[in-house]
């Protein structure tokens, strides 16, 4: 399964080249890098006290990593991405704040376990593609949902991320500069891997439409 769902991920993006998804992974990684080092020099009152604000990355880091999500959904739905898609994971601030909180504190909670701090993070991995799919649930319910849907799929994600250890090598002799495609790549992968697993068929995500009009066409040959 691993295999067919990159074959088609990396047709998707070949045949829907678009330079804003590109930008966007760039803002993304840029984020991710740079904003968990924040850091601030407090000498008022103090000896020179660093303190490190890595409670930033979840004020930034997620809503970025939606609009990647985003831009990669409209990748496969053959939908236009325009330049307000940059900023798409945004729309929805509060709820995408609060998720990424609950879930780095789950998480937390679980890592006093050992064993289970390997295995929560891939329950709690389709959160954001809930909330994208559904804006009004409540950040616990997304939560709740993706650990349902994970369910019996937490090793496929594992070996699916697993699978691009060779570009994430790649990447590293590149400076990085590789992950610019690689991130958007792994996305798109990660998202028909969602779709799949909620049920859709992902060899016919506009089989509906095409059969109206097949159908439409049907009737009118009839009529004729």
């Amino acid at each position: 399964m691993i295999s067919n769902l990159k074959i088609k991920a990396k047709k998707i993006i070949k045949e829907k080249k678009n330079n804003t998804i590109y930008l966007v992974a760039f803002i993304f990684l840029l984020v991710s890098v740079f904003v968990p080092q924040t850091t601030v020099d407090i000498t008022q009152g103090f000896e020179n006290v660093k303190v490190n604000f890595n409670i930033l990355y979840f004020f930034v880091v997620p809503m970025f990593e939606l609009s990647l999500i985003i831009c990669c959904f409209k990748l496969i739905y053959k939908e236009n991405i325009g330049d307000d898609d940059i900023v798409s994971g945004f729309k929805n601030y509060s709820k995408v704040l609060g998720a990424s909180l609950l879930v780095a504190l789950y998480t937390a909670l679980w890592s006093l376990l050992i064993i289970p701090i390997f295995i929560k993070p891939f329950s709690y991995s389709m959160t954001l593609r809930i909330i994208k799919d559904n804006p009004d649930i409540k950040v616990n319910e997304a939560i709740t949902k993706s650990r349902e849907l994970m369910d019996g799929h937490k090793v496929e994600l594992f070996l699916l991320i697993l699978s691009f250890i060779g570009w994430f090598i790649l990447s590293i002799l590149t400076l990085g500069i590789l992950l610019i495609w690689v991130l958007p790549y792994m996305q798109t992968t990660i998202n028909l891997f969602y779709l799949k697993i909620s049920g859709k068929d992902i060899d016919n995500l506009n089989g509906n439409i095409t059969a109206i009009f097949i159908s439409l066409d049907f009737v009118s040959s009839l009529s004729l």
